[in-house]
This record gives C-alpha cells, structure tokens and sequence, in this order.
C-alpha cells in the first residue's frame, strides 16, 4: 500500500495547497493524508514543530497497524523542513519526498543553527522543485547548502518567481517519473 503525507506551508493559506497537492498525486496513492497544522485555529503565527512531528507520529504508527505500506511525503516550504525534522526524529521514514520551496534560509539561524547535520543525515531519495525568484525561499541558498549537504537529492529549478507551486499539471511528469525510478 502507498501512502502519502502531505505537509503543507506554513500559513493558513497553504491548506489549499495541500489540497491540490491531494487532488493531483491522489491517483498515484492508495491514500493520501493532508496534515491540517494545529496553528492554523489560533492567533499563533508560525508552526510548533514539536506538535506537528507528533501528530506525524500518531499518523504514521496508527495507519501502519490498520494498512501496513510504504509512506511518501510530498511538502512545500516550512512542511519540507518538517518532513527533515520528524525523520530525524524517527516520526517517519518515508520512501520518498517531494519539496517544493524549501526555505533553508530561513531555517539556517532557527531550525539548523548552522548546523546541518540533520540536512546531511537525510538520506531520503528527494526530488526538490525551487523557483528561481522564489520571493519567500532563497534559492541560491538553498541550492546551495543542498549541493554541500544533501548532493544525492534531485534539484530541479522552475522558472517562476513566486513561492506558490500551485502549477501541478507541469510538475506531475517529473513526479510521476520519480515515484517509478
């Protein structure tokens, strides 16, 4: 059976994100779960990290006693990041991700602490999509300490300039051929 997690971006707004996201990979899935972030119902304006893993946790272990199979994760921005963190913490072990803007930059000083251990012990197989004028996820950054950090990921550069990745009928391809490699 193959699952997938999706984990969207932080902001309220990126439900629809991982709604779409659910829409277009639905097909390649037995079932697909969208983490609903528990900061999205309050005034909190960033994501509890702790919490979120947590609630992988829970999902992860609860289906794979129900429907044993294989966990995917596809994430945006701050859900990539989550998606590093719980398998550092052994939330999820997934076969493998797909990232769409992931704001390294952002994490260097708070997450990482400029230690990127956590980036480097990733051993997950990875396909990253990153525009190049990502206004909100560095990209030079980025590919840059994923070239020092995690080579064996596959880093793809769009063209866009916006932190949005809503386009999923041009990613699908590259998507599609990923799952099956």
């Amino acid at each position: 059976m193959k699952k997938l997690l999706i984990l969207p971006g932080n902001g309220a707004h990126n439900k629809a994100w991982g709604e779409a996201a659910a829409e277009a990979l639905l097909p390649h899935f037995d079932i697909v779960y969208l983490q609903h972030y528990n900061h999205w119902d309050t005034q909190n304006a960033a994501i509890d990290f702790a919490a979120e893993i947590e609630k992988i946790s829970i999902t992860v272990e609860g289906t794979d006693e129900d429907e044993p199979g294989d966990w995917y994760v596809c994430a945006k921005s701050v859900g990539a990041l989550l998606a590093i963190l719980a398998f550092g913490g052994g939330a999820i072990d997934p076969l493998k991700c797909v990232f769409f803007g992931m704001p390294l930059a952002m994490a260097s000083e708070g997450i990482f602490k400029d230690d990127w251990s956590l980036l480097k012990e990733f051993v997950v197989p990875t396909f990253a999509f990153h525009n190049e004028h990502d206004p909100t996820a560095d990209y030079s950054f980025t590919k840059e300490k994923l070239d020092a950090f995690a080579p064996a990921m596959t880093f793809k550069t769009l063209s866009g300039s916006t932190h949005d990745y809503l386009d999923f009928a041009s990613y699908l391809p590259d998507i599609t051929n990923f799952l099956r490699s």
